[in-house]
């Protein structure tokens, strides 16, 4: 029965496949997003990456953005392409359009690669698979990339076929592109030139393809080196963040928790930039380009790596997170904003069962179809590369509509098949990866996705949503008892709602953490000076004094409160000294405002 319906799906009119799945994925995408902007605050203010990447958009369009690139700029330049004030909403139209358009691709290639019925089951998959829907009506550069991936390796077995110098070029162009978004998607053009080395011939044809693809990819990468050497002077294409983000996945905080982040960098782009540089710099002793600057970060992973043992811990353990049946958080975090959206809380939100599906799919159809090759090694190369860096789910999303495409030509071949053998191995491999994607969390706690979180929450509580922001912050608390900043900023929210006894014990809980140990005692200072404990918050203040990093916003929320502690013990000179010092190092801070306020009596 289902082979007859996957011959009926090959009877249909061509045209009916790409109308259909951009037809459904537009309809699901604009249902979610619906949903979604009228919940989630996250889809209405930019905060961390999603702000980062606004600001850089309008510094484009405007002219203004002459730094050296921090952050991959594909993503800010298309933005600046369609709009001269781009908002969150016109972010999540461009990757709503893109992420269509990705379904309607891989209906395409499954269709070039195999037949039309594996062309409907694959545009289906990525139409309405909630991983791709979710990143489609996000604020970030996923979808993007995920486009440019299937349309790569669509030129991919195009070229490997015909051995086209303008598919090869094309795909140069294509690969170039996606580099300016994420650097490992070099892995498309080094599939092609591995596969093409091994399988196309002529010789002759196979070095005109050759360089046309280095040529496709010069017209993209050199003029952002040329750009790069102009505002920077380093003659590099890539941003100069590599060997900060080497760090990030490798350095022991990263080994400590098996996360993406160092405590003394912080996790906010422009604040991260800045500290590197400023670190660098001091341990230099002088200016550096941004590529010193990444040198020197690159160079203390290597001193800091714990050794050839913990590192290859860690970097196995890095491994397996590509596979993850947990989507594990960013910026956003699948498994807890899906409850903004009805489809998103129906269908399955991860993307392991795609990779898993995907293997099988591969070898179900290599034999037959050697083009599939392509896609496993694009995924595979991403997959290494990603594992050097670090595989947070949404860095794997632009290679899971490959994967999607394998599965749809492997469950239509098992149909059509009769080699049992084949379909039993391929079922092993299908068993072996879901094994390999649920081990990891049998074997160690996952990675925190608290701060994910504290994202929501603190959004809550900038549209006055504070109950709803409590709730989020107490889940967080619930399932990572030990994550600091969500203790800390649990402890904002009962102290703005006048809980100052109950705030001080989720400060408390935060000092145990080494990320927020100090900082969870800026606003403890507060709610000692408020419960009566004037003493104390002094005491607490001489500490903090010496302890505090040189942050300028930290330091005068800080000096506030602490002249609050010197009002409270009638000390008012002591008090207006402290409240001089805030204001100098940061005026407009609301501590700050609030601590002239009641200094003044007023």
């Amino acid at each position: 029965m289902l082979r007859r319906f996957a011959d009926r799906l090959d009877a249909l009119p061509r045209a009916a496949l790409p109308l259909t799945v951009a037809a459904v994925a537009l309809v699901i995408r604009l249902w979610v997003l619906f949903e979604q902007r009228g919940a989630n605050p996250l889809y209405t203010l930019a905060i961390l990456d999603d702000r980062t990447y606004l600001d850089l958009a309008i510094g484009l369009r405007d002219g203004s953005a002459s730094r050296p690139w921090f952050l991959a700029p594909l993503h800010p330049a298309v933005l600046a392409l369609v709009s001269a004030t781009p908002t969150m909403l016109t972010v999540s139209l461009v990757n709503l359009t893109a992420g269509v358009a990705t379904s309607v691709a891989a209906a395409w290639t499954a269709r070039a690669l195999h037949s039309q019925a594996a062309g409907w089951v694959s545009g289906l998959l990525v139409a309405g698979g909630g991983t791709f829907v979710f990143h489609d009506t996000l604020p970030g550069q996923e979808p993007l990339l995920a486009l440019l991936h299937v349309v790569g390796v669509l030129l991919v077995v195009r070229w490997l076929r015909t051995g086209a110098l303008l598919d090869a070029g094309l795909l140069g162009v294509v690969a170039g592109v996606a580099t300016m978004g994420r650097a490992t998607s070099l892995a498309l053009a080094a599939a092609a030139l591995l596969l093409a080395a091994t399988r196309l011939r002529p010789r002759a044809t196979q070095l005109r393809g050759t360089g046309a693809l280095v040529l496709g990819l010069a017209l993209v990468l050199v003029p952002a080196a040329l750009r790069n050497h102009r505002v920077a002077g380093d003659f590099t294409p890539l941003p100069w963040s590599g060997g900060v983000n080497l760090y990030m996945a490798n350095g022991p905080d990263a080994r400590e928790l098996t996360a993406f982040g160092a405590r003394e960098l912080g996790m906010a782009p422009d604040a991260m930039a800045a500290r590197a540089t400023s670190i660098a710099e001091e341990a230099a002793g002088r200016d550096l380009r941004p590529s010193e600057v990444s040198s020197y970060w690159a160079a203390r992973t290597g001193a800091e790596s714990g050794g050839v043992g913990a590192m290859t811990a860690h970097v196995a353990r890095k491994a397996g997170l590509f596979f993850a049946a947990s989507e594990y958080g960013n910026n956003h975090y699948v498994e807890l904003e899906r409850r903004y959206a009805i489809w998103l809380r129906v269908v399955p939100v991860s993307g392991w069962w795609l990779l898993a599906l995907g293997v099988g799919g591969w070898w179900l159809v290599r034999r037959r179809i050697p083009a599939a090759d392509a896609l496993a090694l694009v995924i595979t190369l991403t997959w290494a590369a990603l594992t050097i860096v670090y595989p947070v789910s949404r860095y794997r999303l632009p290679v899971l509509p490959l994967a999607a495409i394998l599965a749809g030509a492997g469950l239509v071949e098992a149909l059509r098949t009769d080699d049992r053998r084949r379909r039993a191995i391929a079922a092993a491999l299908i068993v072996a990866v879901t094994g390999v994607a649920h081990l990891d969390g049998v074997l160690r706690s996952p990675p925190a996705a608290a701060a994910s979180y504290v994202n929501l929450a603190t959004a809550l509580a900038h549209e006055g949503r504070a109950a709803e922001s409590e709730e989020i912050l107490r889940e967080a608390t619930a399932d990572w008892p030990d994550d600091g900043p969500a203790h800390l900023e649990l402890g904002r929210a009962l102290m703005q709602g006048g809980r100052f006894t109950d705030a001080l014990v989720e400060f408390g809980k935060a000092e145990s953490d080494t990320r927020t140990q100090w900082a969870a005692g800026v606003p403890a200072l507060y709610a000692l000076v408020e419960s009566g404990q004037a003493t104390k918050a002094e005491e607490v203040g001489r500490v903090l004094l010496a302890n505090l990093p040189p942050e300028p916003a930290m330091r005068a929320e800080m000096l506030a409160w602490w002249a609050l502690a010197a009002r409270a013990r009638g000390d008012l000179s002591t008090a207006k000294r402290r409240l001089d010092a805030a204001r100098t190092l940061m005026p407009d801070h609301p501590a700050v405002a609030v601590a002239t306020q009641v200094i003044a009596g007023r």
